[in-house]
Parts: C-alpha cells; sequence; structure tokens
C-alpha cells in the first residue's frame, strides 16, 4: 500500500490486490459502482461493472446493468464484449 501525489495537493492510496484475499467480493465492481454513482450515463463503466458480475458469478446483476443501458449502447465494444461472457 502507497499513496501517489497529484498535483503535489492530493494523495490516492494505491493498494495492489491482484490475488488478494482482502476484496473477494470484487474491488473493481466497487470502483465501477462508485463511478456509476457520479456518472450513470457511462457505458464503458457500466459494461465493466457487468463484466466483473460475470467473473463473480453473478449473472442476473450483470444481465440487469446491462439490459438497463440505452439501446445505442449496445454497439460498444465493452459491451458486446459483456453480452458474450453472458453465454
Amino acid at each position: 500500500n502507497s499513496g501517489v501525489f497529484l498535483m503535489g495537493l492530493y494523495e490516492v492510496q494505491v493498494l495492489d490486490s491482484y490475488q488478494n484475499d482482502t476484496y473477494p467480493d470484487g474491488q473493481a465492481a466497487a470502483v465501477y459502482g462508485q463511478v456509476l454513482q457520479h456518472a450513470p450515463d457511462n457505458v464503458t463503466a457500466a459494461a465493466k461493472l457487468a463484466s466483473c458480475y460475470i467473473k463473480l458469478g453473478e449473472i442476473e446483476a450483470a444481465a440487469e446493468v446491462l439490459n438497463g443501458l440505452p439501446a445505442d449502447a449496445e454497439k460498444d465494444p465493452d459491451v458486446v464484449s459483456a453480452r458474450a461472457a453472458q453465454s
């Protein structure tokens, strides 16, 4: 765990969580969820959140996220990838 300073004012903590059981419910899913709270129209974050859910075996949660996207988002490469992973 270490920090990175931005603009000499803000410190962002960095945690190497690769193969770390500290976040078994999906640290990335939590981050994408936070992004969507602030930017609910962020198609990339929604698709990545769905992908996280799929990897966690939470298929229904992934479907809920993907089915809530606008029709024009279906062509987005991240959405296409998440839909393919659902199958």
